[in-house]
């Protein structure tokens, strides 16, 4: 049974971000099943690991687009991301260290910043591309950098192990 599911409510307005935040959604979702089921430690690091990973992706494309769309709060909603990802940094780094006991802490916190983040923040970057009357870009139209953006450019990093202080 799913933890969270998506629905119009949670769309902005913008196709590719809107596909991004369902694709979050999978995972949290994911992680729940998991938990629940009782998967292997193993299973539960790895896949915390990657909502990790696809949350930084994630930002560093909707952080892109918005300054694309001259958005005036990006820096506002980039700090938010920034403290997202320090945390779910955290958690990671405690739960590959031995603290399994994080596993429903993460479900917990996963889907109430990510449902809060979506409902506020990214609604108000959905209404700023909805209201702007000569914007940069229409919601509708995938930028060039956004399709051809690689896990490197992102990151500047070709792996997990890099981008994790402490490992």
């Amino acid at each position: 049974m799913p933890l969270v599911t998506w629905s119009a409510r949670y769309s902005i307005g913008i196709p590719q971000i809107d596909a991004h935040h369902r694709h979050m959604f999978f995972l949290l979702n994911k992680l729940h099943d998991d938990f629940v089921n009782r998967a292997t430690a193993h299973i539960i690091g790895t896949l915390i690991d990657e909502l990790s990973d696809y949350a930084i992706y994630h930002f560093a494309a909707e952080e892109r687009w918005m300054k694309a769309n001259g958005y005036p709060a990006v820096e506002q909603h980039a700090r938010e991301h920034d403290r997202f990802s320090l945390r779910i940094g955290e958690f990671a780094i405690s739960y590959r260290r031995g603290d399994k006991s994080l596993a429903l802490e993460v479900l917990s916190f996963l889907h109430s910043w990510l449902s809060g983040h979506i409902l506020q923040a990214d609604a108000e970057f959905g209404t700023f591309i909805a209201e702007e009357k000569c914007g940069i870009l229409r919601a509708t139209e995938t930028p060039n950098w956004m399709s051809e953006m690689t896990w490197e450019e992102v990151h500047g990093t070709d792996t997990v192990e890099q981008l994790t202080p402490g490992t």
